[in-house]
């Protein structure tokens, strides 16, 4: 189960590998949607100080994550 100790919600679920992110999304404890923005959330953050994102694509992220089954 995604359980924060100390941190947010959001570096809970980046802390799970994609593995664990699948499970969570078919166990019901997160929607892709949420997995989308917690990684949008983490870039916004980081991005100003690594400029490893160069081309965003926010809205169909979060659309093609609103297409899939939770």
């Amino acid at each position: 189960p995604v359980v924060s100790h100390g941190t947010t919600r959001n570096d809970d679920l980046l802390d799970l590998d994609a593995t664990a992110q699948a499970a969570a999304v078919r166990n019901g404890e997160v929607t892709p949607t949420e997995l989308v923005d917690a990684a949008l959330a983490r870039i916004d953050a980081t991005n100003p100080r690594v400029n490893a994102v160069i081309h965003r694509r926010d809205e169909l992220a979060r659309a093609e994550a609103r297409a899939i089954p939770s």
